[in-house]
């Protein structure tokens, strides 16, 4: 009888959830936010960590403060379940699931929900604007809420354009160089399905 309970607790210390205080978003929750808070709080200092969702690793653009890592994610999640894994140095982990679903109403989701107006524009932008970044190369983005083409990005006045991943409703830079602490200013012109100019301004700091 010793020994089962012995055994109880070393897989219970064993277990992933074991390992982690908090999972935001809950474990098999459901939320309409484009870009949840991902975040693992754990009961030891996680000192150097990594983080994946989806098999992706983020671990750039995340945030290592003591116990905590956080990340919100560069670009908009797709619909539906998505897959979280972090692992610490230390072999701390978690693992879990999450939902992100689609919600009509929703004003904050960052997606364009099929509204029947005719003005495109700038959806969402990455990073967000204002927003203090702590990598050095973040990707950024800019997401229409429809068909564009003719897109040009340029960030501090650079054309970043050419080494840009573009599709009909999505613009993504990834600097292939650390870009330096500080404001960054990005502007994105695309043209529209009608053939109107479509304009966008953000920016964000590093440090």
């Amino acid at each position: 009888m010793k020994f089962q309970n012995s055994l109880i607790i070393l897989v219970l210390l064993l277990t992933p959830s074991a390992w982690s205080q908090e999972l935001t978003p809950a474990p098999n929750s459901a939320t309409s936010a484009a870009r949840p808070t991902i975040q693992a709080v754990f009961r030891d200092d996680v000192g150097r960590a990594r983080i994946w969702v989806d098999g992706r690793e983020f671990t750039g653009d995340a945030d290592h403060r003591g116990r905590r890592v956080t990340l919100v994610p560069p670009y908009n999640l797709d619909y539906g379940t998505h897959r979280v894994q972090v692992r610490a140095d230390n072999n701390q982990r978690a693992d879990w699931n999450f939902t992100i679903q689609r919600n009509a109403g929703n004003q904050n989701g960052g997606w364009w929900n099929g509204s029947s107006s005719t003005v495109t524009d700038v959806q969402s932008y990455g990073p967000v604007p204002g927003s203090v970044v702590t990598v050095p190369r973040p990707p950024i983005t800019a997401i229409f809420n429809g068909k564009v083409r003719k897109v040009k990005m340029t960030v501090d006045g650079v054309d970043v354009t050419p080494s840009s991943r573009i599709s009909s409703r999505q613009v993504t830079w990834i600097p292939g160089y650390n870009l330096d602490n500080g404001q960054h200013n990005c502007v994105v012109t695309a043209v529209s399905e009608n053939g109107q100019p479509v304009r966008g301004t953000w920016n964000f700091v590093i440090r």
